[in-house]
């Protein structure tokens, strides 16, 4: 098993189709009247562009149906032109229409309009029909792309997963969705207490705690972000193996985020209820998690921000008009395990600012497990992982007192000299791993004379000398 290697994007001459529809044929069309190439049928073209993500949609579909549309919407019948057949991608049945390039004579319409490809895109002719002449400047103006070339797994950033520690502790690590920003960092903010008591040092084993807690969809404080969790999905649905029990966990790769920084301290007082800022290594993460879980699958993906009304809406397969709803059929229309936490994912665009992303993770033997249906009742699990391999850095709120910051400081030097990392190894960690206070609120450029149009030199001098 591997992540799924990145596609080639789509091009002048590469289409991917969610499923089939009878507009496949002005695609068909296009390839025909450009310079050939192919469609993909039972890929989502919208994830195509994120990294390392690959959404089968609708693998049943049936070559049939597709020959029997294009032979009657477009013409001359192409039939005795192109190749349509099933192929096997990565374990993934999709099927693939060849196109071959066209003869300089040839023009085909797809329900009377001459369609042609620039880019990723299919655009009609217009005006009079008078078009070889159109056609031949087109072609010979189309770039060609090399077409489905073969793409080998690399491990470029998601770290060295897939080795023989994955195989036999029987992990996947897939992504899904939208992915977030190439950054190297991932932010975990936590209350002081929690940090404390992951780190502290058990004193009658010897050794730290260390764990990283995953919990269910209920335990999160927005009623939104469980909407689907323990929805009925009996109308779309068969398989139980879709709507998993699941555990999940939630980081950003921003590094300010000032709602982060007040969520854990708005109305908590007293020792250890201030705010941490965990940095974290995201290869590190990823690769802790893939040593330390069992049998199971972990899924990451960045949230997707939507409007009030469509995440109550979008499971309604119509619209106020009984029109179809669209975004019912982008995620229910062939039900997945993907799709399903993708639904997961959603989030209401008040807080898009948060740019969180989720990591899930479905353990095999407790997939089929009662899910909980309120806060009150929502399980967790605490996945033990080296912390000196992720952390890269760690910063505390400016209210967190000296105390306070000296006893997570004290923790941390014990969980380092605790390791089993050499000398070298501790000294260079207790000098990476210092507690700092981090003021959301400061602003350095404050009281610094405005000045519209100077040199970024005058600006730079009044910031040193305001430091001084």
């Amino acid at each position: 098993m591997y992540i799924l290697p990145r596609l080639p994007e789509e091009s002048v001459t590469i289409e991917y189709k969610t499923t089939f529809s009878p507009r496949l044929g002005s695609s068909v069309c296009s390839f025909l009247n450009t310079i050939g190439g192919n469609v993909i049928i039972g890929i989502d073209e919208r994830y195509q562009k994120y990294q390392n993500d690959r959404s089968i949609i609708h693998p049943n579909i049936s070559v049939e149906d597709v020959r029997n549309s294009l032979a009657h919407s477009i013409s001359p019948n192409p039939l005795d032109k192109i190749d349509i057949k099933r192929e096997n991608w990565y374990g993934y049945e999709v099927v693939v229409i060849t196109v071959p390039a066209p003869c300089n004579s040839e023009i085909y319409r797809f329900n009377d309009v001459v369609y042609y490809r620039i880019g990723a895109t299919n655009r009609a002719l217009s005006g009079d029909i008078s078009l070889t002449e159109d056609l031949l400047r087109i072609r010979k103006n189309a770039k060609d792309i090399p077409v489905l070339k073969e793409y080998t797994p690399t491990n470029e950033k998601l770290g060295l997963f897939f080795n023989k520690t994955k195989k036999k502790n029987n992990v996947s690590y897939k992504r899904i969705g939208k992915q977030s920003k190439n950054t190297s960092f991932f932010y975990k903010y936590l209350s002081l207490d929690t940090v404390l008591t992951i780190f502290r040092i058990d004193q009658k084993k010897g050794e730290a705690l260390q764990t990283l807690r995953f919990v269910e969809p209920p335990s999160w404080d927005d009623q939104f972000e469980s909407h689907f969790y323990n929805a009925n999905y009996s109308k779309v649905n068969s398989n139980k193996n879709n709507i998993p029990k699941l555990y999940a966990s939630c980081f950003t790769p921003r590094e300010e985020s000032e709602p982060a920084w007040q969520i854990y301290n708005k109305g908590k007082d007293g020792i250890g209820k201030r705010c941490v800022q965990l940095r974290l290594n995201q290869i590190g993460l990823r690769n802790e998690l893939v040593k330390k879980i069992n049998n199971s699958l972990i899924a990451e993906g960045s949230v997707e921000y939507k409007s009030r009304y469509t995440i109550n809406t979008l499971h309604l397969s119509t619209d106020k008009d009984d029109n179809t709803n669209n975004i019912f059929e982008e995620y229910f229309s062939y039900f997945t395990l993907d799709n399903y936490l993708r639904l997961l994912l959603l989030k209401r665009t008040a807080y898009e600012h948060e740019q969180e992303v989720r990591i899930f993770v479905i353990d095999e033997k407790t997939k089929l497990g009662r899910k909980a249906k309120d806060k009150e009742k929502a399980s967790h699990k605490d996945i033990k992982i080296d912390w000196l391999a992720v952390l890269e850095g760690i910063r505390v709120d400016p209210e967190c007192s000296d105390i306070e910051m000296n006893l997570l400081q004290d923790v941390i030097y014990k969980l380092i000299d605790n390791s089993k990392n050499t000398k070298k190894k501790k000294k260079a960690l207790k000098k990476k791993l210092i507690v700092t206070r981090y003021d959301v609120y400061k602003d350095e450029y404050k009281d610094i004379p405005i000045v519209i149009g100077e040199t970024y030199k005058a600006f730079e001098k009044k910031l040193l000398n305001k430091k001084k």
